[in-house]
């Protein structure tokens, strides 16, 4: 294998020597044209400069006649052992050129054949075996660096993935005994290249243009017809079209021809595909060039080269040849459906994009273009990206309406079929951006500020960004607020000098200091963070007795001012379940001795004077002797109506200490509640849409429970029909003004997010061309949707079902796992 630096060695010698000054500068304005200095070198790209250091190393001609290649070896500047040097010997003798793919043995080696000759080359290539593929030309320079040992030793390996025509391949021929160089073939993809002006490639060019003018527009439209209906083309395009693509498209001449043959591959494999290219490239180039363009005053680009052929110009007229890309797409969208069967939507996604990329970049579209959108929608739904998989799928079925693929995909998201999915995808979208250190929000670790850093590693930080405080002055502030964000934003903020993006430390600083300071001062956020834990972990008796401890010290701090501010708060009405929950946990624990019993009751009984809520009256009407519950139970009649979403939780408290016998009466009474609320219309819109539906399910449900066991079958049938009821009249729940607004907006909002993906985009590019995608599908892609853990092998059945003509099952590779 050829080492690397080997050449680099050439071009160092070369450019860093002040003797070769001179040469280096007639080279560019050679290979880049005279008026290089004055406008190209601001233009050069990476892909220009690979292309220039290797036709100057192997194929420029310095003043003595040699080439650099050979004054390095000759001269051998870096004394060289022999042997090293030998191999510079070796590589003047290389071949540039133009290389059919016979045959290609994945990371190891690709057999070529070279344009003009019936020798085959095995050539030693690692990484480029992986992505070419037989039937494509390379361009490059081969050279046989041991024996028997060739490998590609230029700078930029072009992979052309189609078949050249027997015409074409004539035009890049070796002509009158000179050697085809770099330089020669930059025209190909450098419109602007000075190599136009060579003569030899105008001599060539007319050439080809002699052979192109034998037929008439006529003619050329009938050839082609003939060929669309061969290769069942014509229920997507016609002449016809093809002719207003030339005709507007004028100034990109290859859009009609790389459209066009974007569309002649199936999934099915219904035929040689390389054959049909062979057959329908040269009369689809021949017609083109024969169709009149609006940017060449209605002449077609036949008529322009003759005519500037004539006039003898220095250009080369815009004339099409075949050298495009129209398959390369498929190798970038069976990554994706590789990544999609292994339930990786994120990867599936991205390489469903990158198809899409590609062929808008390209501007082409294959004939199953509405397959990509609808696995690009599935993708998305995996992701829990339901909008835009919707959208998606829904566009598969603009672009065919008979795809029944697409049409499945639509009917599993519309009946909740895809529900689940769509959830999983959100989460694990969510637990991937929580551990995403590039967000604002997460460079900064709470938990770990919390627990790990010391009182003095926070105060430095905080001085770092400008912030000064000692424990005194916080715990003296901390007394005139009830959150530690609303503290941290009157006395962190103002003097704040770090980056934006680090802002979220002064709360995070706030919230540990105070918690550390001062935990007697009733904080919201404080103890919100408490009762999640205590709730929520799986703590052993004495740390939650720990817990217990630190949040009956702060529940006294709680007045009436507190209690309003804490309502605003998103996080109200879940503290006061959690808090419920906390007081539930701490009464059931045994441990615990009658002293820590009698300071849990007088503390609900503080906080029920305090905070108007159902569950904590509940709890009092448990706690405290007799004659306290009857009037505390008058004000719970008086407000339950207030909390219809507590009452299966507090009449449940309630039951705990009065006798069962009250149950049904109090049960029937939330029931008339909730059909007076319903009768009155009255909607909760906080958060997202909760209704009078939610009452009723939950007295109802409790309902059914008591009739079960009292053994009532004739309540209970009328409860089941009842909740029966509930349940329909929900599905077909409308919608509010508030509602249909809100969902306005979202749409506005998701169409805006929308239009800025390739999809959109790529979608917007199809409409302009036309194309009828509008057929009957031959084989469904189920394969594509198989979410199941298992790998369909490329000898496998395909999961399709599609048979051959003798009625035996289609291998997956020679199906939908081919070009889907």
């Amino acid at each position: 294998m050829l080492k690397t630096g080997t050449i680099l060695r050439v071009t160092d010698y070369f450019f860093q020597n002040n003797e070769y000054f001179d040469e280096i500068e007639r080279s560019m304005h050679e290979f880049f044209g005279e008026d290089f200095f004055e406008k190209k070198l601001k233009k050069l790209t990476v892909v220009d400069e690979k292309d220039f250091n290797e036709w100057f190393i192997f194929d420029f001609k310095l003043k003595n006649g040699k080439t650099p290649l050979m004054e390095f070896y000759d001269k051998n500047p870096l004394n060289l052992p022999k042997e090293e040097n030998e191999l510079y010997l070796r590589l003047q003798k290389n071949t540039y050129g133009f290389f059919d793919v016979v045959d290609v043995v994945r990371g190891s080696k690709i057999l070529v054949k070279e344009f003009g000759t019936k020798n085959n080359i095995w050539i030693n290539e690692i990484s480029a075996s992986f992505e070419i593929k037989v039937g494509s030309t390379l361009v490059g320079r081969i050279c046989e660096v041991s024996d028997k040992h060739f490998e590609f030793v230029c700078g930029e390996l072009r992979n052309i993935p189609v078949r050249f025509t027997s015409n074409s391949q004539d035009f890049f021929k070796k002509k009158k005994g000179k050697k085809l160089t770099l330089k020669d073939c930059r025209p190909l993809w450098d419109k602007d290249s000075s190599s136009k002006k060579e003569e030899e490639l105008k001599d060539n060019f007319s050439d080809l243009v002699e052979k192109n003018s034998k037929k008439n527009i006529a003619e050329a439209e009938k050839e082609l017809d003939n060929l669309f209906k061969k290769y069942d083309m014509t229920k997507l395009i016609g002449t016809k079209l093809i002719k207003d693509w030339v005709y507007n498209q004028g100034d990109d001449p290859m859009f009609a021809i790389n459209l066009t043959l974007g569309l002649v591959n199936t999934p099915d494999n219904a035929f040689d595909i390389k054959k049909a290219l062979d057959e329908i490239m040269p009369a689809l180039m021949n017609f083109c060039n024969l169709c009149p363009k609006k940017t060449l005053k209605d002449k077609s680009s036949l008529e322009k080269a003759k005519e500037l052929y004539v006039n003898e110009k220095n250009n080369i007229p815009e004339f099409e040849t075949n050298v495009f890309e129209v398959g390369k797409w498929i190798d970038i969208y069976q990554k994706g459906l590789k990544y999609f069967n292994e339930k990786n939507g994120e990867k599936a996604l991205k390489y469903f994009n990158k198809t899409l990329e590609y062929l808008l970049e390209k501007k082409i579209s294959p004939r199953d273009i509405f397959r990509v959108f609808a696995n690009k929608g599935v993708a998305h739904f995996m992701n829990g990206e339901d909008d835009e998989g919707l959208w998606a799928i829904k566009t598969a079925l603009k672009l065919n309406p008979q795809y029944s693929f697409a049409k499945r995909q639509l009917e599993r998201y519309e009946s909740g079929e895809m529900d689940s999915l769509i959830e999983y995808g959100k989460f694990e979208s969510l637990e991937k951006k929580l551990k995403d250190k590039t967000l604002p929000v997460n460079r900064w670790d709470f938990n770990g500020i919390r627990k790990k850093w010391s009182d003095e590693k926070i105060l430095k930080q905080l001085d770092k960004f400008g912030v000064k405080t000692d424990k005194e002055t916080f715990t003296k502030l901390a007394k005139n607020f009830y959150f530690s964000d609303e503290l941290s934003k009157k006395h962190f903020r103002p003097d704040y000098k770090g980056d934006p993006k680090d802002e979220d430390f002064l709360w995070m600083a706030s919230f540990t200091l105070w918690e550390r300071w001062c935990p007697y001062i009733f904080c919201g956020d404080i103890l919100s963070i408490w009762l999640d834990e205590v709730v929520e972990g799986n703590f052993k008796i004495d740390k939650k007795i720990e817990y217990f401890g630190k949040i009956l010290s702060m529940l006294p701090e709680i007045n009436c001012k507190s209690v309003e501010k804490w309502k605003k708060k998103l996080e109200y009405y879940g503290d006061i379940c959690n808090l419920v929950s906390f007081i539930n946990d701490l009464l059931f624990i045994r441990e615990i001795d009658s002293g820590v019993n009698i300071l849990v009751s007088t503390v609900v009984s503080e906080l029920s004077q305090k905070i108007e809520h159902p569950a904590l009256d509940a709890l009092n009407l448990y706690l405290n002797n007799s004659s306290s519950k009857e009037k505390l139970f008058k004000k719970y009649e008086e407000n339950k109506r207030k909390y219809p979403y507590d009452m299966q939780f507090a009449l449940e408290m309630y039951f705990h200490s009065f006798n069962n016998k009250y149950e049904e009466k109090y049960l029937l009474e939330a029931l008339s509640v909730a059909e007076k609320r319903d009768k009155d219309k009255v909607f909760d819109l906080e958060f997202r849409r909760r209704t009078i539906f939610n009452d009723y399910k939950e007295i109802l449900e409790t309902l059914k429970e008591f009739y079960k066991k009292e053994n009532s079958k004739e309540k209970l049938n009328k409860i089941k029909n009842k909740i029966k009821e509930i349940e329909s009249r929900e599905k077909e729940l409308g919608y509010s003004k508030e509602d249909e607004r809100i969902e306005a907006k979202s749409k506005e909002f998701m169409l805006d997010i929308i239009k800025k993906d390739i999809g959109y985009k790529y979608y917007e590019f199809l409409k302009k061309t036309k194309i009828n995608f509008n057929y009957p599908v031959i084989s469904n892609s189920n394969i594509v949707v198989n979410l199941g853990s298992g790998k369909i092998g490329r000898n496998d059945p395909c999961p399709c079902g599609a048979k051959k003509p003798d009625g035996s099952p289609k291998k997956y590779k020679k199906c939908c796992g081919s070009v889907l």
